[in-house]
């Protein structure tokens, strides 16, 4: 059994992410603490890209709610991570990408990458 570093709850060693590169080889907080943690990190770091990326959509200009925003990379050739990938690496990493973006709300997502004319 391990004490969660979270909830300090007692929880069995199955509850717990491995991790090798720890003596004990698993993180110190249960899966359940250990994903709400990530989750409000990534939501914070999505906040923080749409709010560096200027707020707002930059083909119609319009404001939306966090979850319309997705982002636009200019030139696919110089793509080196997708969002789900800039959620998990350095802050430094994460501004040298977002640099190759636009800030796009889902609609004027779809309408740049449609080909059907």
């Amino acid at each position: 059994m391990i004490t969660c570093s979270l909830c300090k709850e007692e929880k069995e060693i199955t509850d717990f992410y491995t991790q090798n590169d720890r003596k004990s080889g698993h993180y110190s907080q249960c899966k359940k603490c250990h994903d709400q943690k990530m989750m409000v990190r990534w939501k914070e770091r999505k906040l923080w890209a749409i709010d560096y990326k200027g707020g707002k959509c930059q083909e119609c200009s319009q404001v939306y709610p966090p979850f319309i925003y997705e982002f636009h990379h200019l030139d696919p050739k110089s793509k080196d991570f997708d969002w789900k990938k800039m959620r998990l690496i350095s802050h430094d990493k994460m501004v040298l990408e977002l640099g190759k973006c636009v800030l796009l709300c889902s609609n004027c997502h779809r309408t740049r990458h449609n080909t059907i004319k």
